[in-house]
């Protein structure tokens, strides 16, 4: 039930009431407007007093973290907005069709070049070449 505030001076109109925690850590409030009923106060209860001036400066705080991060994150959907096209959709699918397939072809060593099969032995082979000419 919520609590109903301005029943009691010692709420102020707008927060639980501290009855030094005996009534909870976070004090109660009447749930009634006839004052017959009573509840303890949860954490969604409004601050007062020290509590509420940490909890106003927190708010500040992360406001002032999280602005930054904000642009940051503006500036990546924008650029993610920019490189969409052929490339990011899918829709040069050939091209895409025939990266997969040289991809497949090397791994099963079945590249050809200049009409001869190249291996991976090959490839080594010329490498070490290039390194005794230099």
């Amino acid at each position: 039930t919520r609590c109903m505030f301005g029943l009691d001076e010692r709420d102020e109109g707008y927060h639980c009431i501290l009855e030094g925690g005996f009534y909870g850590s976070l004090g109660w409030c009447y749930t009634a407007k006839d004052r017959s009923s009573w509840g303890a106060c949860n954490e969604d209860c409004p601050l007062f007093g020290p509590a509420k001036k940490i909890n106003d400066r927190l708010k500040n705080m992360t406001k002032e973290l999280l602005a930054p991060a904000q642009k940051v994150g503006d500036s990546l959907r924008s650029i993610a907005k920019k490189l969409e096209g052929p490339l990011m959709s899918g829709s040069d699918s050939k091209a895409r069709s025939d990266a997969g397939n040289v991809t497949e072809e090397a791994k099963k060593g079945d590249d050809k070049m200049g009409g001869k099969n190249v291996t991976k032995k090959d490839v080594k082979k010329d490498v070490k070449k290039d390194v005794k000419k230099d």
